[in-house]
């Protein structure tokens, strides 16, 4: 009888550290999921707001589409061609150079305002401004 209470002993001994190290490995993978959650959320934050800037940015890019296609009508009108030609890759380049960010301080481009009167600018200056095209040889 007494190694039949002994054997229950160590039986509820070892059922009670068996249960002990179940709950600290709850506990672990409560502390990961809880940061898994943390981190999900915030990546899925991230990506709501990169949407929304992509969304803002496409806009912009049909925008700018649409602004250069009225200055290339405007260019046609004015001076009856639009010049473009082929550059070293066969992709239609103008004379300018590359557009690295910002205007520089002596690029011309820099002194062009961009504001909703600019077409009534650029017609009084046209109308006032005899034509050269240095600028395409």
């Amino acid at each position: 009888m007494l190694s039949n209470r002994e054997s229950a002993r160590r039986s509820r001994t070892r059922k009670e550290a068996e249960l002990a190290q179940l709950q600290t490995k709850v506990a672990e993978l409560r502390l990961k999921k809880a940061a898994f959650v943390e981190r999900f959320n915030d990546i899925t934050q991230k990506y709501e707001k990169a949407a929304i800037d992509n969304r803002i940015l496409k806009a912009d890019v049909n925008a700018l589409k649409a602004l250069v296609a009225m200055k290339e009508a405007e260019v046609i009108r004015v001076t009856g061609f639009l010049p473009v030609f082929l550059g070293s890759q066969g992709m239609p380049t103008t004379s300018m150079s590359p557009f690295d960010g910002s205007p520089s301080v002596m690029s011309t481009d820099a002194l062009v305002p961009m504001q909703d009167g600019l077409n009534q600018s650029l017609d009084s200056a046209t109308a006032d401004t005899p034509m050269t095209h240095s600028h395409m040889t």
